[in-house]
């Protein structure tokens, strides 16, 4: 599937509100072709520097939001280049279950396409 944007989503889990992102991956011909892009969020408590945890390669590393509600962090991968899978770690130091999570691609990062929603596949 041709993307350029990665969007997921989480609402709290099944131990707190907060929601966590560990690790996003997106893989061209093997390669994680998100290793090292920036990332955002509808909340902008992380600096960039700090938001490059969850590109970085490294599941023991995450950035999570304090505030409870719906909240989704995003990856530009740059350009629009044709990704074969997409991994999401949320938070592996338990075994908690996050809550309406949902990944979503885009190639302008307008019009998403949902890939995955645990409203309809289950948490």
């Amino acid at each position: 599937m041709e993307i350029r944007y990665i969007r997921d989503w989480a609402n709290g889990s099944s131990l707190d509100g907060r929601s966590f992102w560990a690790e996003m991956s997106a893989y061209k011909d093997g390669v994680n072709v998100a290793l090292g892009k920036p990332c955002t969020a509808d909340d902008p408590q992380y600096t960039p520097d700090e938001m490059l945890s969850v590109t970085d390669g490294d599941t023991d590393s995450w950035v999570y939001f304090p505030t409870m509600g719906l909240h989704y962090i995003q990856v530009d991968l740059g350009a629009i280049q044709d990704i074969e899978e997409i991994k999401i770690w949320h938070y592996i130091g338990d075994p908690r279950t996050f809550y309406e999570t949902k990944t979503e691609v885009s190639t302008n990062g307008t019009d998403w396409i949902p890939i995955f929603d645990s409203a309809i596949e289950g948490t």
